[in-house]
């Protein structure tokens, strides 16, 4: 019989989709309030700008950092410390990086490209109906709305722009995606399922769900 930790765990399991609900609502409201406060302006301004951004490139870039270091690092290490302090230090317990593993890492990644663009191609040809397509319909416009506030951030004319926006839209997310859904997420969730590799790709099921893109669903859950 196995021991009580290594079974299979449904309201562990349940704990850690709210524990994603619960960073990514408290995250974006907070980072809602701190942008409205530094620009002086309304809730209603900073969403009608974030929903039709045109040329307020600082605001978007502000609340795009906000949000994203908010969602990922804070409110879910504010949590992790009343909760799990065992889990931080884990997270950051200094282990010498060891160079194999990256360089094998990065070959991979490029193996599986031709791979990832044959799983984009069969993400297209999906057709979803009833309840599904108004869903894809609202991610869609979501997604939409998403191109065009990066492309308000991608509008750099200076060597400096070029550089915060790297920052912006490539590293920040980037590490902050990584330490939340792998340091945070994957550790949380297999305290409550014993086969860790169900474990990683509930994790990568999560990190391409949370991204809302039904075009390209398939391809980041193969990559999550």
């Amino acid at each position: 019989m196995q021991p009580a930790c290594y079974r299979f765990n449904i309201f562990g399991l349940v704990g850690v989709m709210a524990f994603v609900v619960f960073s990514f609502a408290i995250g974006e409201t907070v980072a809602l309030q701190v942008t409205a406060w530094l620009y002086k302006l309304g809730y209603d301004d900073i969403l009608e700008t974030i929903r039709k951004p045109s040329s307020y490139a600082a605001l978007i870039i502000t609340f795009s950092v906000l949000s994203t270091l908010l969602r990922f690092i804070a409110v879910p290490f504010a949590y992790l410390a009343i909760t799990d302090r065992g889990l931080i230090r884990f997270i950051f317990k200094g282990d010498r990086l060891q160079v194999l593993p990256v360089i094998l890492c990065v070959i991979s990644m490029a193996c599986v490209v031709p791979l990832v663009s044959l799983l984009i191609g069969l993400n297209n040809k999906l057709i979803f109906s009833g309840w599904f397509s108004g869903l894809e319909t609202y991610v869609n416009e979501t997604v939409r709305q998403g191109k065009l506030t990066m492309s308000v951030i991608l509008s750099f004319n200076t060597a400096a722009n070029l550089i915060l926006t790297v920052f912006v839209a490539s590293i920040i997310p980037g590490i902050a995606e990584e330490i939340f859904f792998r340091g945070i997420l994957q550790s949380q969730i297999q305290k409550s399922i014993p086969n860790h590799h169900v474990a990683i790709f509930i994790s990568g099921f999560l990190f391409s769900l949370f991204h809302f893109q039904f075009d390209t669903f398939i391809p980041k859950l193969f990559q999550g």
